[in-house]
């Protein structure tokens, strides 16, 4: 199973860089996860096109607060997956989000805009950073989990 996962997007109206984006990445997944910082209501709307999980971040306007949801836990196949936006200082980010899972085999985050993937034992951690606003010197970029036998993933930099 692929699954894309993106995060900030920040953006209020679709852009031609972001369809493009998305026809050569999104097309072919299995599942679309967006771990808020949307922006818009339009941005929600153009995602929803694909197989979609999409969180709320701290940035998206109050009418996709009320509807989408801070953090979320899901199962697919054999894998329980974790997903949250995060929020606060990057400062020791990663602890803070620990507190908020039990139990699960990949947690997902965004925030940052910094594209992050770690292993602590059985856990995979993946930030796919951000998908169209970088921050100071990193690139913008997604991230590709494929779901088998095991859990691999890419970070894509765009």
């Amino acid at each position: 199973m692929k699954i894309v996962v993106v995060a900030d997007t920040h953006l209020e109206i679709v852009t031609e860089d972001l369809e493009q984006i998305c026809r050569e990445y999104c097309t072919d997944a299995d599942l679309v996860i967006h771990l808020g910082d949307w922006e818009s209501l339009e941005i929600y709307r153009f995602f929803q096109k694909y197989p979609l999980i999409g969180l709320a971040g701290n940035s998206d306007p109050h009418q996709l607060k009320k509807l989408l949801p801070y953090k979320k836990i899901v199962k697919i196949g054999k894998y329980r997956i974790g997903m949250i936006h995060g929020s606060g200082a990057p400062f020791d980010l990663t602890r803070r989000i620990r507190r908020e899972f039990v139990d699960v085999d990949v947690i997902l985050f965004g925030h940052t805009h910094e594209p992050y993937q770690s292993r602590e034992e059985n856990l995979l951690w993946l930030n796919p950073g951000s998908l169209l606003w970088g921050r100071g010197q990193v690139e913008r970029s997604l991230a590709i989990i494929n779901l088998d036998e095991r859990i691999t993933s890419d970070i894509i930099m765009l």
